[in-house]
Order: structure tokens, then C-alpha cells, then sequence
């Protein structure tokens, strides 16, 4: 077992939305879809974590309010068009944390330290 903040959900969304704006032809994104439909059912647990609030510059992420609120959207879509069983966090971090935390443990067992994620 393994365990990851992305997947293949996270590829599909993004790729969905450079679709959608007209950068990947119809076939590429049934591509994409059908790599995504191999492996998405490998994953044990779904989280959905919607933005507590939207980000600041930093160099790295997109900070443009209506792309994050697309991009949300779309996660939203995917999950339930695919059937996708997630759990939604809308707690603050702190919980979130705790709850993954909890989730993995009850998961695997014991395995190293979880305080050190």
C-alpha cells in the first residue's frame, strides 16, 4: 500500500479542463479518460478537500479565482460522473490532518510514526 496526495483524479481534472479550453483534441481526452478508468479504482480511499480559501501567490500555483473555482467544479463532477466514493473534509487543516491520519491508521495498522506526516 502506498499512500499519495495526487492521483490519477488530479491528472484527469486538470487534463479535463485543458480540454475544455480547447488544448488536447476529443480523441487525447479519451485517452486520458481511459487511463484514468484503468487506474483510479486502485486506490483504497478518496479524499475530496474543498479550498478552505484560495491561494496566495507563490510562484507556483495558478492564484486566478475563476480557474480554482473551475477546477473545484470539476473535481466535484468527475467524483460523482464516475461514481467515485470520496470523503469530504471541510474542516479546518488541523482536522483534515487528524482525520486522514486516523483513516490510514485504521488502514494499516501500526506502520512507522504517523505524527512525523
Amino acid at each position: 500500500r502506498y499512500f499519495t496526495d495526487r492521483c490519477s483524479v488530479d491528472a484527469f481534472v486538470y487534463g479535463t479542463y485543458n480540454y475544455l479550453q480547447g488544448k488536447f483534441t476529443y480523441s487525447e481526452h479519451k485517452e486520458h479518460e481511459r487511463l484514468f478508468l484503468s487506474s483510479v479504482r486502485s486506490y483504497d480511499h478518496h479524499f475530496y478537500l474543498p479550498p478552505l480559501a484560495f491561494l496566495e501567490e507563490d510562484g507556483v500555483r495558478d492564484t486566478d479565482l475563476a480557474y480554482q473555482t473551475e477546477i473545484d467544479r470539476l473535481f466535484k463532477v468527475v467524483y460523482e460522473k464516475y461514481s467515485i466514493k470520496t470523503e469530504v473534509l471541510t474542516e479546518n487543516t488541523d482536522v483534515r490532518l487528524l482525520t486522514i491520519k486516523k483513516k490510514i491508521r485504521a488502514s494499516i495498522g501500526s506502520y512507522g510514526d504517523l505524527d512525523d506526516l
